[in-house]
């Protein structure tokens, strides 16, 4: 059933290859998304922690394959049917308000028609890394990725974003070069058994020769950290996410970086079952909280609403690996924090789309009386801050809730008070910039402009479900994280 993902996206590039009209631009990632979503939930319905749930759906989770063509090297798992779940919604949410920004592109139509191909391969590439069950195929996977989104991000030709996308592809490819040479040092700690399947190094963990794994580890963690974005080797994240359009920022900030985790993920796991616990959730904390160090700086002191979301986006990588490194409740935060970041961070960079298309300008100090002149947009920005910041009832505060508790319970107070000074010191920062831009007068009359509803449905459909989230978790989500979590 998996290759009906691949079979899909490949049916999409050959037509919009064949069939190069403007029509076909606007609904062909929204029909898309909408296969891609509704196969994505029937594997989430027939996955193992939906599936216990309901003795007849499990019968057929038992004996039904996942993939009838390459079977050994793509399969669905406890822990990537999250990750599979949460990039299928998202997509889907991006589709539909990327109808508008196709529709008011003034791009010429062979240019709409190559963003379109390489969206679907950007995200073709993001579902092989995510089903992979092979070391490898996830690191070709990860590098198809960047060639796609590089083409992305350059999408309007400018000065500003060729010169992201050149940093993007640089700084990335050597951080890709990097995880490859720890793939190769660890083949030599390998011995005379050179399988890279993912089952076959956890069984042969404990027979790793420590020093090659341990050294490998560091080079795989330093290139796969730099696609998820954390620090010190996340320079390429707030130019990239600040100059590409908003449905590839949207898509790079709540897809990629999630799909880049679960990378580093299954090699934390290989860490863990070879007893090198200590070293992975040490570099994963340090990482971590100088993802926060670094964002702490750079939030009062950034001009551009789009980088600002950027930084946040540095920010929210470090608790994810914070809370990696904590485990136990601390993985589960992180996993929730993942989905809680995504839903929110999607629709604030959908929202600073409009913002640019309202002011035309991403500079903050321009951008002014937001609530006033667009109620809807400013709302939905201020909602943003109220998510992203951790303000009940959106469920970001339970996950940081849940970090410090984490903390507490390893006795780890130094880093429980270093967390929330941190996370409090972002917040402030980011707080300023907001309510500059939706309460501050203009200084001059603006001529309104009326969006679409489009421009505006994800979000707010995205806000009902982090609400909802917050004060009600559904038992299947519940359960699916915590399968997740014991993936662990």
């Amino acid at each position: 059933m998996i290759d009906l993902l691949f079979l899909i996206s490949l049916i999409s590039i050959i037509l919009l290859i064949f069939n190069k009209k403007e029509f076909l631009n606007q609904y062909i990632l929204i029909i898309n998304a909408s296969c891609w979503f509704l196969l994505s939930a029937i594997f989430c319905l027939f996955s193992l922690p939906v599936a216990k749930l309901f003795p007849m759906l499990f019968q057929i989770y038992s004996v039904l394959p996942t993939s009838f063509v390459l079977p050994d090297y793509f399969f669905i798992d406890t822990i990537n049917i999250y990750f599979l779940t949460l990039t299928a919604l998202l997509y889907l949410g991006i589709s539909i308000y990327n109808y508008h920004f196709i529709t008011s592109s003034d791009q010429p139509i062979e240019r709409k028609n190559f963003y379109s191909i390489c969206f679907i391969i950007f995200v073709f590439s993001m579902t092989g890394l995510i089903l992979s069950t092979h070391l490898t195929l996830l690191w070709v996977f990860i590098e198809l990725s960047t060639l796609a989104s590089t083409f992305l991000i350059i999408y309007d030709k400018s000065k500003n974003s060729l010169e992201a996308g050149w940093k993007y592809l640089f700084i990335c490819s050597i951080g890709i070069a990097l995880a490859f040479l720890g793939i190769i040092l660890l083949t030599i700690g390998l011995g005379h058994n050179h399988s890279l399947f993912f089952k076959d190094l956890y069984k042969m963990a404990k027979s790793i020769n420590p020093f090659w794994l341990k050294t490998s580890y560091i080079f795989i963690l330093i290139g796969i950290g730099t696609k998820m974005g954390l620090a010190p080797v996340h320079t390429w994240l707030p130019d990239a996410h600040s100059e590409a359009p908003s449905p590839i920022s949207a898509m790079l900030s709540g897809g990629l970086l999630n799909v880049a985790f679960l990378g580093i993920f299954r090699v934390h796991k290989l860490m863990i079952l070879a007893g090198q616990k200590t070293l992975t959730d040490n570099l994963l904390m340090l990482m971590g909280f100088m993802s926060l160090f670094v964002c702490a700086i750079y939030m009062f002191k950034v001009k551009n609403y789009k980088r600002m979301l950027a930084y946040s986006s540095v920010e929210n990588m470090g608790i994810i690996a914070i809370g990696t490194a904590i485990g136990g409740i601390g993985f589960y935060a992180a996993l929730l924090h993942m989905l809680a970041h995504s839903l929110t961070k999607t629709s604030l960079f959908l929202t600073a789309g409009n913002m640019y298309q309202l002011h035309h300008t991403k500079i903050i100090n321009k951008v002014t009386g937001l609530l006033k002149n667009y109620p809807l947009n400013g709302y939905l920005l201020l909602l943003g801050f109220l998510s992203i910041s951790g303000i009940p009832p959106f469920p970001i505060f339970i996950t940081e809730f849940y970090i410090v508790k984490g903390f507490l319970q390893n006795n780890q107070i130094f880093y429980a008070v270093s967390f929330v000074f941190l996370i409090t010191f972002i917040i402030a920062g980011m707080g300023i910039k907001i309510f500059q831009m939706l309460f501050k007068k203009s200084s001059e009359d603006k001529i309104k402009v009326k969006l679409p509803f489009s421009a505006y449905i994800t979000q707010i459909v995205f806000f009902a479900l982090l609400i909802i989230l917050g004060c009600y978790m559904p038992d299947f989500i519940h359960k699916l994280i915590v399968y997740s979590s014991f993936s662990l």
